[in-house]
């Protein structure tokens, strides 16, 4: 993806969505399916405007076996993957909600700064989707999210959070640097 946000998710039994991801520019989206051999069974969904490469699969397969830097970045973004998503079986089972949410702000305003689309790193995804990332409702989200803002921690304007004290969020989220 060049720029833009899409949200990976899944249909549980109920039909209800269950986010899985949120990628950003320079992320791929469906290559773990790819190298498995398998349909891609995930949805995708742009949550803003977006701009995609498209890599047929034939190019994609040959630059893997020919480029040994392409191979070791495929590799390096699957164990990405893995440590990103064992981070969020750890934060939805065992964090409470201030902490899940501080942890989710400061991954995606990390994300943001990434992201040349805008001059800012401000959070421009739909809170529904925020929500279901850290499985609390719509209106819990709302919310805790009014405690950040009058606590100072960030500010949210027509659906943009800003972060404001990156410190005390990262205090509250009790990440530990990764080197």
């Amino acid at each position: 993806m060049k720029y833009g946000w899409v949200k990976i998710f899944k249909l549980d039994e109920a039909y209800n969505e269950v986010v899985l991801h949120i990628l950003g520019n320079n992320e791929f989206i469906g290559y773990v399916p790819l190298l498995k051999k398998t349909p891609y069974s995930n949805n995708a969904q742009a949550l803003e405007y977006c701009e995609l490469y498209f890599i047929p699969k034939e190019g994609f397969l040959s630059l893997l076996h020919e480029s040994n830097e392409f191979a070791q970045l495929i590799i390096q973004m699957l164990c990405d993957e893995i440590w990103k998503d064992e981070d969020q079986i750890l934060n939805l089972h065992s964090k409470k909600i201030d902490k899940r949410l501080s942890t989710l702000l400061l991954g995606l305003e990390q994300a943001s700064e990434n992201d040349k689309s805008y001059a800012d790193s401000h959070i421009r995804l739909p809170k529904k989707d925020l929500a279901k990332i850290i499985n609390i409702s719509a209106e819990t989200l709302s919310r805790y999210l009014t405690r950040f803002q009058d606590s100072g921690l960030i500010e949210s304007v027509d659906g943009i959070i800003k972060v404001l004290k990156k410190d005390e969020l990262h205090e509250m989220s009790n990440l530990k640097e990764k080197e």
